[in-house]
């Protein structure tokens, strides 16, 4: 796929990393609550060290165009990624084998403080979005657990698909992430786990859009 053509469909591709803990859980529930309720495609996929989890990350980038969000259910720590306990990838790794790919895409890191930086750091937010040309990227910039953020991403990512739905288009763009930042902060419920964990939709969130 060319660098400058566009995804051109909702659907959610899955990127997590293997559970060993009883009380560790994984994003395969929420895929097929969202896949049955708005009937859109979503994949599943394991990688479990940081070379696996680069390979996933391209075939998803240069090969396929029907998924538009990207989630990524691992671990982290403040701009990275961590694969495995002793194998972490950075936010400018990611960014580089992403770079050009991520048009009209909207990436979602399910991890702990990855995006917990300055935006304008080199390694930051505004520089993984130009390398990537996602529309969004979304995340935690804190510690979290695991039941608040899964009850957060299941209301973040239906509210995707559904303004998604009533726009009558099957891609995203920015009215649509700028439309789903503004109804989760008008729900009180939503808007306190935002700040409880840290939850921020960049650019949008940045900029108070």
């Amino acid at each position: 796929m060319a660098g400058d053509e566009k995804k051109t469909y909702s659907g959610i591709y899955c990127i997590e990393g293997a559970w060993p803990e009883r009380h560790e859980m994984s994003a395969r529930p929420l895929l097929e609550m969202l896949a049955d309720y708005h009937e859109i495609p979503t994949v599943h996929r394991i990688a479990t060290n940081g070379k696996s989890f680069i390979e996933r990350l391209q075939r998803w980038a240069i090969e396929d165009m029907t998924f538009a969000i990207l989630y990524l259910w691992y671990h982290g720590s403040p701009g990275e990624v961590s694969p495995s306990g002793d194998d972490t990838v950075t936010l400018d790794v990611i960014g580089e084998a992403l770079k050009g790919h991520c048009a009209n895409c909207l990436i979602h890191f399910g991890t702990c403080e990855t995006l917990k930086f300055d935006p304008k750091e080199p390694e930051g937010v505004d520089s993984f979005l130009e390398r990537t040309g996602a529309i969004a990227v979304s995340g935690y910039t804190k510690e979290v657990g695991w039941i608040e953020p899964i009850a957060l991403e299941l209301q973040y990512l239906d509210r995707v698909q559904e303004t998604i739905s009533q726009s009558e288009q099957c891609y995203i763009d920015e009215n649509i992430m700028r439309e789903v930042w503004e109804q989760m902060n008008e729900d009180d419920h939503v808007r306190t786990l935002i700040e409880r964990l840290g939850f921020v939709i960049e650019p949008f969130s940045a900029t108070g859009a």
